[in-house]
């Protein structure tokens, strides 16, 4: 049961024919995951990702020279980002709004801020869509997951604009379902 309740949208295998209400139960039951790591890919860009309820820490590994080394964590009211120079900078405000980081720190908040609607099964791979209730002006307003059904394994995630043009699609190359260490979420001054 931890190693799928570990995953980021656990539990969505149970059934073809799952309803929206089944998959809101299954991911408030997601609230007693401590934390996982995982490493994804958008696009040439390669970070790690490290979720320790409510932080979410995000390092970029892969990509341009001056994304490379920099880190950003939220914990879901404040954004500490560290670039190249080593210091961290510190924004008011910044709580995340995309589904995945409120996952981590504010599930009524997701549930508030989000419809959800269950797309279909495509073999092992169940599809869902949690839609913006107050789509932005810019960025994502749709997010597509898909989940590999006999593990519960989130595989990837693609992101959509308003008008349904495609903006980011996030792969999942790595899942380490242990809780990170929390010093991966210690800020400097």
């Amino acid at each position: 049961m931890k190693r799928l309740g570990m995953a980021l949208l656990v539990g969505f295998g149970i059934a073809f024919a799952v309803t929206p209400a089944e998959v809101w139960d299954m991911l408030a039951r997601h609230q007693e995951v401590k934390g996982y790591t995982a490493t994804v890919a958008q696009g040439p860009m390669v970070y790690k990702v490290a979720f320790l309820r409510p932080k979410v820490r995000l390092e970029w590994v892969k990509g341009p020279s001056y994304l490379v080394g920099q880190v950003m964590i939220v914990d879901g009211k404040t954004l500490w980002s560290r670039g190249k120079d080593g210091k961290w900078k510190k924004a008011r405000g910044a709580a995340p709004l995309d589904p995945v980081h409120l996952l981590f720190s504010d599930f009524e908040k997701l549930k508030a801020n989000y419809s959800l609607k269950v797309l279909g099964q495509d073999g092992d791979r169940l599809k869902i869509a949690l839609i913006a209730k107050a789509p932005p002006d810019k960025g994502p307003a749709r997010w597509v997951f898909e989940v590999h059904l006999p593990d519960h394994r989130p595989l990837a995630y693609t992101t959509y604009s308003t008008s349904g043009k495609r903006i980011a699609r996030v792969v999942y190359q790595s899942l380490d379902f242990k809780a990170p260490d929390p010093g991966l979420f210690e800020v400097g001054e």
